[in-house]
């Protein structure tokens, strides 16, 4: 399917819950939302966090403001849960993807 088609169609969105482990989470989020606003989908994405964990590198009001609880989505379905624990050398060559243009894996 083209992506004119694709924007006109009336489709319920793809529905994503992501677990982000990584650090620097806004920065993760950033590069995630980048590369799946690169396609034709229609998408709603959600975050999750452990409410038990305390974050060193991200504040607990940025995940009370952007992230949901597991007693938040307990009851919700979601087509797509993933979890976005990146090493450096995924996450440098995610990097060089989104800079370069290149839209499949080689």
């Amino acid at each position: 399917m083209d992506s004119q088609r694709a924007r006109t169609q009336n489709i319920r969105f793809l529905k994503i819950l992501v677990v982000n482990l990584m650090p620097k989470k806004a920065n993760t989020e950033v590069q995630l939302l980048r590369h799946l606003a690169n396609t034709p989908l229609q998408l709603e994405v959600e975050f999750l966090y452990m409410a038990s964990h305390k974050s060193k590198n991200t504040s607990n009001e940025y995940l009370k403001n952007y992230y949901r609880t597991f007693a938040y989505i307990k009851d919700k379905r979601y087509d797509i849960v993933g979890w976005l624990l990146l090493t450096p050398r995924l996450n440098s060559c995610l990097s060089r993807r989104s800079t370069t243009g290149a839209s499949s894996a080689s």
